[in-house]
């Protein structure tokens, strides 16, 4: 079982959760789960937030023309893109924790000043410092991949990434909703309307930001610098002996240090959990540890960190995996971004909807990230447990690169038909979000397990892939009509998401580390 709703298990080797904690602030971990994906939400929202007043009120108001709106929203994912490979390596110098309330605040004051837009200009320099919340994807999921452990990091990091991707589709919801509401209930003019609405967004970021800055810790072990650190003692490690032991009983995991590829290789049974478990990468350059009982419990001593320079850094993050995760990541997060950017024009175009029940169709596409990413991890997770032993990560793998190809078959049935029935444009628009999401959910399941030990680098470059697909397709929307762009968004899924499958999951680097794949 994966998951769980009260204290979860500690591996007391790192201090990470062994189970998803879904709901329990009154625990570190389970706040941290809560804050990461619940911040990542609302500045998902505040990112997506113009959209759904643009192609109608806003366009009015600064009377704006459908290449201006184009031009706006590719200001606003270029913004995003740029802040996502910066805030990884920010991550790795300061933490997850700190730059990630610097993007919530860094993006709250922009958020709330939208209504000083006046005309064009002003619109895009706005829309390019909102950007700036686009990037909390990466501090989010670092400190998710900081909190929980290896075996149930791919649900964790599916569930908080699914969630908070849902921002997008909340944001056509309440966007609309506020407007409506200052405009029938505060009998507010449309342009001022439109303008004050921003400012529920912009409180909201601030508030998450200072939750973050007083309920949660850098990680597990308190300060980032002490990160990686295994100093559990006294009750905290009663705490987390507890839920792993039996008090009559200890037991001892042995590894040859000399050898590590050998002992790597080799299963290790636990009397504690009565099963066989799998030796991670760190178990090879380990000796013996004595798991103690609760009431024996002492602190073990954790190794020395290796620094390492930037140059080293990039020369691990330079590799097939990454540029395998990134196309893939390229393919599905950014058609999804250009798709969301233009829907509601589409639907409101084609059907002739009004901008309330456009927005709350096109919301449809992104709230599904509440169910359908969570599950395209999970599932990731779930078939990799039952893989064959050394072959988990290619499962995890093969199945985000059959969510892209499915995905893609999607895209070329709605582009190719050009639906002109509701029913089954907003049938294949829920074909495609749910392969869609899915599959960003499993990409994100393998991203933590490939060079680990720069995962901030990682999560930037993999999430500014994104940006920069949805960048890319935003572009090509420009020149051609929407179900057109559909479909290219298709032919590359096909493309990418088959090519992909021949590379290996893990660098070379690391699998001569370790002969065994494990998770």
């Amino acid at each position: 079982m994966l998951f769980c709703l009260r204290n979860p298990p500690i591996n007391p080797n790192n201090g990470k959760a062994m189970k998803l904690v879904i709901m329990n602030p009154l625990d570190k971990h389970g706040r941290v789960f809560f804050l990461s994906w619940t911040s990542f939400l609302f500045s998902f929202l505040a990112w997506y937030a113009m959209p759904p007043l643009l192609n109608a009120t806003i366009r009015y108001d600064l009377e704006l023309t459908t290449a201006q709106i184009q031009i706006s929203n590719i200001i606003a994912l270029v913004a995003g893109l740029l802040m996502r490979l910066v805030a990884g390596t920010l991550c790795e110098k300061f933490g997850p924790r700190y730059v990630l309330i610097g993007i919530l605040w860094c993006a709250a004051l922009p958020t709330g000043l939208a209504g000083v837009a006046t005309h064009f200009a002003s619109l895009c320099a706005i829309r390019f410092f909102i950007g700036i919340g686009g990037a909390a994807f990466v501090p989010a999921n670092v400190l998710i991949v900081q909190y929980f452990d290896n075996h149930v990091i791919g649900t964790a990091a599916a569930f908080a990434a699914g969630w908070g991707d849902a921002g997008v589709g909340v944001a056509f919801f309440v966007m609309p909703s506020v407007f409506d509401s200052l405009v029938s209930q505060h009998h507010l003019r449309a342009p001022v309307a439109w303008r004050v609405s921003f400012v529920v967004p912009c409180i909201v970021l601030i508030f998450f930001g200072i939750c973050l800055l007083l309920f949660v810790d850098d990680t597990p072990t308190g300060h980032w610098r002490n990160r990686g650190q295994r100093n559990l003692t006294g009750s905290s490690v009663a705490t987390a002996f507890g839920n792993l032991t039996p008090s009559s009983q200890s037991s001892t995991v042995a590894v040859d240090k000399s050898n590590p590829k050998e002992s790597s290789g080799k299963n290790t049974y636990s009397e504690t959990t009565n099963s066989v478990r799998r030796p991670s990468a760190a178990d090879s350059m380990m000796t013996a540890v004595e798991v103690q009982p609760a009431s024996r419990a002492e602190s073990v001593a954790p190794p020395a960190r290796e620094e390492r320079t930037l140059k080293q850094n990039l020369g691990h993050l330079c590799c097939w995996q990454t540029l395998m995760l990134s196309a893939l990541y390229f393919s599905t997060f950014g058609g999804g971004l250009a798709m969301s950017s233009f829907l509601v024009n589409w639907y409101g175009e084609r059907f002739g909807w009004s901008q309330s029940l456009a927005g709350s169709w096109s919301a449809m596409f992104g709230l599904l990230n509440f169910v359908t990413r969570p599950a395209g991890g999970l599932m990731a997770d779930t078939l990799a447990n039952r893989s064959v032993e050394g072959r988990e990560l290619h499962t995890k793998k093969y199945w985000a690169c059959a969510l892209c190809v499915i995905e893609g078959a999607f895209c070329l049935w709605v582009g190719l038909s050009n639906p002109m029935s509701s029913t089954t444009l907003l049938g294949g628009m829920t074909g495609i979000a749910i392969f869609l999401q899915a599959a960003n959910g499993a990409i994100y399941s393998l991203v933590p397990r490939v060079n680990p030990e720069i995962a901030g680098l990682m999560g930037g470059a993999v999430g500014g892939s994104g940006n920069l697909g949805g960048i890319i397709f935003c572009l090509v929307a420009r020149f051609v009509p929407h179900h057109q762009t559909v479909w290219i968004v298709g032919v590359v899924c096909v493309v990418v998401g088959t090519l992909s499958a021949t590379v290996p999951p893990l660098p070379r680097r690391q699998r001569d580390v370790v002969s065994q794949t494990v998770l």
